[in-house]
């Protein structure tokens, strides 16, 4: 409940084009800030429904690394496939170009790979909502339209946020 002669807490929602920032200053020098433009981590589980030329695959006889549709021979066209297969072992995608040793699936390389774009992308958008936040505390009035397009001026330099497969 707010008191007489206290500083009365404030809600202000900012707008522009696919930014949201939800401010709350609760009058004593605190508050909070949440905005819609924090990205969830890719699923890992999601990398198995993509198009085979895109998942990175790996060599475990010389390292080599690059995309699956680069691969040497695919599965069924390799050589000796069923000496080179152990029972219960993990099926490679195919054979290397380099060294024609098995090449298989690398699913975490893919999302380590994903998953730093989106930690970097939540990173900088941590700053621009403790920007906003410190600024609102501060008095700054953070609805004027020339700190509005400040602050859409800052949201374009992060570049583009990363696509995250569901």
């Amino acid at each position: 409940m707010h008191k007489l002669g206290e500083p009365k807490p404030r809600i202000v929602n900012i707008q522009m084009d696919e930014m949201v920032f939800d401010v709350y200053v609760d009058g004593k020098g605190d508050g909070a800030v949440t905005s819609n433009l924090r990205k969830e981590l890719p699923i890992i589980t999601s990398y198995t429904h993509r198009g085979s030329a895109g998942r990175t695959v790996y060599c475990d006889n010389c390292n080599w690394v690059g995309r699956e549709a680069s691969v040497g021979k695919d599965l069924m066209r390799m050589s000796r496939l069923w000496e080179r297969l152990d029972p219960g072992g993990e099926v490679p995608a195919g054979e290397c170009p380099k060294c024609a040793g098995c090449v298989y699936l690398d699913a975490m390389r893919d999302y380590r790979s994903e998953e730093a774009k989106v930690i970097s992308w939540n990173s900088f958008v941590d700053a621009l909502e403790a920007l906003v936040l410190s600024h609102a505390i501060a008095g700054v009035n953070i609805e004027s339209p020339k700190y509005i397009e400040g602050l859409h001026n800052a949201f374009l330099t992060g570049g583009t946020p990363p696509k995250v497969l569901k």
